[in-house]
C-alpha cells in the first residue's frame, strides 16, 4: 500500500515596508501649502461676490464667486504647485475647500458686525384710547368718544427694533394734524410711544417711521383714528 507524501507547508515572512519620512513631510506639506493657497484665494473671492451684493446684485456676485472655483488650476501653476501630482480626489477636495470657504466669508462679512444691511424693524401698531387696547390694521377705524365732549388724550404705542440701532422713530400724520413727532422711548426692549389730542368728529390718520444709525428706513403702513 502505498505511503501518503506529506505537504510541503511554505512559510511566508512579513515585511514591513520601509517608511520613508523625508518622502512623507514633503507630501504634507505640500498639502499644507495647497490648502494655504486656496483659503487665501477665496478671501478676494468673497469680497467681490461681496461687493456685487451691496451694488444689488447677489445672484451675480453668487455666480462670481463660484467661477473663482475654476481659476484655481492657474493660480496653483502660477505659484508652481505640481498639479500633475494631483488626483481626482485631489482637485474634488480642494475644490469643496475653496467653496466653503468662499460661501462662508462671504456670508459672514454680509452680517453684522460687519454689514447692516436690514431696515429697522417697526411691530405691532396700538392705542390704549377708550382704556382698550385695538390693534390696528389697513381697514378698521377705531372708534373713539372723548371723554370731555370735545377732546380727550390718546398713546400710540408700538415696538421698533433693529440688528444694529434704532436711531430715531417718529409718527407721521397726514389727516388730523399734519405733522411729524419723535416717539418716546420706553424702557429698554424697543417699546416707543406717543400721545395727542383726539377731537371730536376728526380723523387722524398716520403711519410709523423708524431710522436706524446706518440710515436704513422703514415704515409701517398707514392707520386711521377717529373721535365720534
Amino acid at each position: 500500500m502505498a505511503k501518503k507524501r506529506k505537504k510541503e507547508v511554505k512559510s511566508y515572512v512579513f515585511k514591513v515596508p520601509e517608511f520613508d519620512e523625508e518622502e512623507y513631510m514633503k507630501k504634507e506639506i505640500a498639502n499644507a501649502r495647497v490648502a494655504i493657497i486656496t483659503i487665501i484665494f477665496a478671501i478676494p473671492a468673497s469680497i467681490a461676490s461681496y461687493s456685487l451684493t451691496l451694488a444689488g446684485s447677489a445672484v451675480f456676485g453668487f455666480l462670481v464667486g463660484f467661477a473663482f472655483i475654476f481659476l484655481l488650476r492657474y493660480i496653483y501653476e502660477f505659484l508652481h504647485v505640481e498639479i500633475e501630482k494631483f488626483e481626482r480626489k485631489d482637485w474634488l477636495g480642494n475644490g469643496a475647500m475653496f467653496f466653503f470657504t468662499w460661501l462662508a466669508v462671504w456670508v459672514l462679512i454680509l452680517n453684522m458686525p460687519f454689514t447692516d444691511l436690514t431696515k429697522p424693524t417697526i411691530g405691532v401698531v396700538y392705542t390704549d384710547d377708550c382704556t382698550d387696547l385695538y390693534i390696528l390694521n389697513w381697514t378698521e377705524q377705531n372708534m373713539c368718544t372723548p371723554t370731555d365732549g370735545s377732546t380727550r388724550y390718546v398713546t400710540i404705542r408700538t415696538r421698533v427694533t433693529d440688528n444694529a440701532e434704532v436711531q430715531r422713530a417718529k409718527i407721521n400724520f397726514t389727516v388730523g394734524d399734519a405733522g411729524e413727532y419723535n416717539l418716546i422711548k420706553v424702557g429698554d426692549r424697543g417699546q416707543y410711544q406717543y400721545t395727542f389730542q383726539l377731537a371730536l368728529g376728526t380723523d387722524y390718520t398716520f403711519r410709523i417711521i423708524a431710522q436706524d444709525v446706518n440710515n436704513h428706513w422703514n415704515q409701517s403702513p398707514q392707520y386711521t383714528i377717529t373721535g365720534t
